[in-house]
């Protein structure tokens, strides 16, 4: 009986694939024409549409072509099961992932949509419980370095990454106390309760002066009383916002 096979183009529709693609699994040895016809073209049968749809399921876990042809060479059933498992705890895990980034995204659009909402405007904020991780103490009228950032970090080795970190500068008289938010940092803690923040963009430290004045001024006016230190924060995740301007809010507790 003549055989009746598929070329290698009609193959790649069937299966959905390029015909490049076919041609790497054979040059790889993990599929082969069923036979060469008397043109001298590859032929295709039933059991070759089998085996690519294994070949492709295999990919579709993200196994390595040398390790699809180990598999086809000499595994069990038990062993596919083994590999199936194994591609659904990383499923699962990647999927905890996206759902990870998907939460960190959200909350950076509704941080972004709040802080275009109360810019330059006076607001009070009910806070829980912070947890500050100590980096240095300098004068107002320092300057601070990335030299100096990392010597802090990374030579003292009490965190590992600022990545994603809140800057918390605790400001008095004298001294800026710069902080990272960490939630398991005993530094200091910023306690819970109804915080004054001011909210703005600068365009570099000396309009600092202005607004620190500004939020002061406007505490007096409206007879809120503040206690602790005046806290300011820049919040990274708001940097890409703005290209030429720092994100700044500052708070402080009311007594």
């Amino acid at each position: 009986m003549k055989k009746k096979g598929i070329t290698i183009g009609e193959l790649a529709k069937l299966m959905d694939v390029s015909i490049h693609q076919i041609r790497y699994f054979e040059e790889k040895e993990i599929l082969f024409p069923s036979y060469i016809d008397k043109n001298g073209y590859r032929m295709y049968g039933i059991e070759e549409i089998y085996t690519l749809a294994h070949i492709l399921l295999l990919r579709r876990f993200n196994i390595s072509v040398s390790d699809i042809k180990k598999q086809i060479d000499t595994f069990s059933k038990e062993d596919y099961i083994d590999v199936l498992e194994k591609s659904v705890r990383n499923v699962e895990k990647r999927i905890k992932e996206l759902e990870a980034l998907k939460n960190i995204t959200n909350d950076i659009i509704n941080k972004a949509k709040t802080h275009q909402r109360y810019e330059n405007s006076f607001t009070i904020k009910s806070l829980p419980e912070r947890r500050l991780s100590f980096l240095t103490t300098i004068d107002h009228n320092s300057f601070y370095s990335a030299r100096d950032l990392y010597d802090e970090l990374y030579k003292s080795k009490r965190i590992g990454s600022i990545y994603s970190s809140n800057f918390i500068t605790l400001i008095d008289e004298e001294n800026l106390h710069v902080y990272i938010e960490m939630n398991n940092s005993r530094d200091y803690i910023l306690e819970k309760g109804k915080y004054l923040s001011y909210q703005f963009l600068i365009k570099n430290n000396s309009e600092m002066h202005t607004k620190i004045d500004n939020f002061f001024t406007y505490a007096e006016k409206n007879k809120i009383e503040l206690t602790g230190y005046l806290i300011e924060i820049e919040d990274p995740d708001l940097c890409m916002f703005y290209n030429e301007e720092l994100y700044v809010e500052l708070q402080m507790l009311i007594r």
